[in-house]
């Protein structure tokens, strides 16, 4: 289908000035937006189609060409961009397109202020393996900016008197960027969008709103976390700067390694060292468990002949789990122990211990030997 003529796009002769082509095309643009024509596929048509004529009519080169040879000399000339030039002005700079127009259209002449929450805060907390295992309360101190008392948050004592209309944007609160058809409204840097600037701030905030303060949190630290865990306290944080929700605390855990044991997880990994004598014979030892308050105590029988690196399993023996409070295992590993120096009498039964072992082992031999020779006679 041919284009249709852009003055009767917008419903305009062709003698109109610019500032009736503008307002032409801001009724017809207005009527017809997408935000407040959703999902209906012609208004959609009509706005492109509005902007599209808008664009050229606008600028004086391209309306000297189609007044003189119509949608031919804009094709040729490469002159007819249509709405996708229009639209890509705004795509992928992080703008919201809806915004803008309202800003350019009015909206009633002020942008919509969105809530903020406030702030979060961090705070670091050092744990006893104990405390992180089987979980504790504490009461911790954190610092944090709350709402001024003495000025509810204004920065002055009093409004009428210690603040003056700021000079940046008229007491507006907004400024407007760009020139020409497209304008678009920013926060107003001055007065960060109140649109009233502070001549004698309040002497206990100095004019911020905001004073640091010192509170305590009691908080419930759960069994089975572990050092790097961050925990979350809801609502915490320092208060919102226009009316929204508290920031959060985050707490950052560190933990104690244990004495005897390394946690993986909720997994323990022990190591008990035992005598050459004592993996030969055997023997029961009496290892301490991580439960201090109920003096937890765990037997481990070593059977005799027992190799060294040797691991034992003792399910629900480690930390608490998180999730489902069943705890984990530990596993001890037995180490052999060699020593590097005997005494005389050591030596002595050693040797004689070595002449029996050498005894069996002929025995054995002599055995294997009389043995063969009796199956080929």
């Amino acid at each position: 289908m041919s284009k249709r003529d852009y003055y009767e796009v917008l419903g305009v002769e062709r003698q109109a000035s610019a500032s009736d082509l503008k307002k032409a095309y801001r009724k017809v643009a207005l009527a017809n937006h997408p935000d407040r024509n959703p999902d209906n596929p012609e208004a959609e048509s009509k706005f492109k189609e509005a902007s599209e004529a808008y664009e050229v009519l606008s600028n004086d080169e391209k309306k000297s060409v189609y007044d003189q040879y119509g949608h031919e000399g804009l094709d040729r000339n490469g002159g007819g961009s249509g709405f996708g030039g229009f639209e890509d002005m705004f795509s992928g700079g992080g703008f919201d397109f809806g915004d803008i127009f309202e800003g350019f259209f009015g909206g009633g002449g002020q942008r919509r202020t969105r809530t903020q929450p406030g702030h979060d805060i961090k705070h670091q907390l050092d744990l006893t393996f104990q405390e992180a295992a089987w979980g504790v309360k504490k009461t911790i101190t954190v610092h944090k900016h709350e709402t001024c008392s003495d000025c509810d948050g204004v920065g002055v004592k009093d409004p009428s008197r210690d603040m003056k209309t700021c000079s940046y944007c008229n007491g507006r609160g907004q400024v407007n960027q760009g020139g020409g058809f497209f304008v678009i409204r920013q926060t107003c840097p001055s007065c960060q969008g109140k649109g009233k600037q502070i001549i004698n701030p309040c002497r206990s905030c100095d004019g911020k709103g905001v004073t640091e303060v010192k509170n305590d949190v009691e908080i419930t630290i759960p069994g089975g976390i572990d050092n790097g865990n961050r925990l979350k306290v809801s609502g915490e944080g320092e208060p919102s700067p226009n009316g929204g929700p508290n920031g959060d605390l985050y707490i950052f855990v560190t933990t104690e390694s244990h004495e005897h044991y390394e946690r993986d997880d909720y997994d323990l990994h022990g190591v008990y060292e035992i005598s050459y004598l004592d993996a030969i014979l055997g023997t029961k030892i009496t290892l301490d468990g991580i439960k201090e308050e109920e003096n937890e105590k765990i037997e481990l029988n070593i059977p005799a002949g027992t190799q060294t690196d040797k691991v034992f399993k003792f399910t629900s023996r480690g930390v608490k789990n998180l999730y489902n409070k069943q705890r984990g295992s530990l596993y001890i590993k037995v180490i052999v122990k060699v020593p590097k120096k005997i005494t005389k009498k050591e030596e002595e039964l050693l040797q004689e211990l070595r002449q029996l072992e050498q005894e069996k082992k002929e025995n054995k031999e002599n055995s294997f030997f009389n043995k063969f020779k009796k199956i080929f006679n």
